[in-house]
């Protein structure tokens, strides 16, 4: 349930959709990997 929350937030603050098959647990096994996909999804580049 926190984590669905995470992901409703995390969309709510960057204007990005998480589809159900971009939900796995690779996506929340760290802060880099979450920071790493929403930069992806937004477009940053380092």
């Amino acid at each position: 349930m926190v984590a669905l929350e995470l992901v409703a937030a995390i969309e709510e603050e960057f204007a990005i959709e998480v589809t159900d098959a971009e939900l796995r647990v690779e996506l929340f096994e760290s802060v880099v990997a979450l920071a790493d996909y929403v930069a992806e999804k937004v477009n940053i580049t380092d």
